[in-house]
C-alpha cells in the first residue's frame, strides 16, 4: 500500500489533506501461469481540525474463485458425474478501513552557529572552537 498525503494548513487550526491511496495485490486468476496484479487507487480530500481523526472506509474487494476437477467427460455420464468430479468454490471479501490523524510537527529552535572543520594535519593553527576559528 502506498499513501500520499499533501497537507494544507489554515490559520484556524484546520488542515486540508489531499489523500491518495494505491493498493496492489495478487488477483486469484493467472494468465499463462503468471500472477496478475490488481491495482486500485483512491483519491480523497478531507478538511479536519488538528489532532482530529478521520475514518476512511469503503475500499472493498470481492474475489470469487470456482474450480472443477475430475475426469473429462465424466460429468455428463448420469450418476457418475458427482462421484468422478469435484467442484469447489471460494468467496473472499476484504474491506480496508484507514484512520488518519493530522498532527503538526514543531521543530526545536535552532541556534545559529558557524562551525569550522579543520583537519589535524592541515598545518592550521591549533586552539579553535566550534564558535571561534583559530587565530
Amino acid at each position: 500500500m502506498k499513501v500520499r498525503a499533501t497537507p494544507r494548513l489554515h490559520g484556524n487550526g484546520e488542515v486540508t489533506l489531499q489523500l491518495q491511496f494505491e493498493l496492489r495485490s495478487f488477483a486469484p486468476e493467472r494468465f499463462n501461469s503468471i500472477p496478475v496484479i490488481t491495482n486500485r487507487t483512491v483519491e480523497q480530500t478531507v478538511r479536519l481540525r488538528e489532532n482530529e481523526p478521520a475514518v476512511l472506509a469503503g475500499i472493498i474487494q470481492q474475489d470469487i474463485d470456482r474450480t472443477a476437477s475430475g475426469w473429462p467427460g465424466a460429468v455428463r455420464v448420469a450418476g457418475a458425474g458427482q462421484t468422478a468430479s469435484k467442484r469447489r468454490g471460494l468467496r473472499r471479501e476484504t474491506e480496508l478501513i484507514i484512520v488518519i490523524t493530522p498532527r503538526r510537527i514543531r521543530l526545536a529552535p535552532r541556534k545559529d552557529r558557524t562551525i569550522y572543520a579543520v583537519r589535524k594535519d592541515s598545518g592550521a593553527p591549533a586552539g579553535g572552537t566550534a564558535e571561534r576559528p583559530p587565530q
